[in-house]
């Protein structure tokens, strides 16, 4: 099955790995990745997100390097 857009990766996808700062990648549509996701969980390497927005929406959340997680 060929994936054509950002969000067809996440389908069934166990979590969700950010590595890059590109700017579509900034304001997802947060409800999409909760209920694409297997387990609702956001590993962070560049900070885009905010820890208590992730919290507020159930998402599990991984600031790398931030030294603040959420787990919901």
């Amino acid at each position: 099955e060929l994936l054509s857009t950002r969000d067809d990766v996440l389908k069934d996808a166990d979590a969700l790995i950010i590595c890059t700062e590109w700017q579509h990648f900034r304001a997802p549509d947060f409800e999409l990745v909760k209920s694409s996701l297997k387990n609702p969980v956001i590993f962070d390497g560049r900070n885009l997100y905010d820890p208590a927005l992730m919290n507020e929406l159930g998402i599990t959340y991984y600031g790398i390097g931030r030294g603040e997680s959420i787990r919901s």
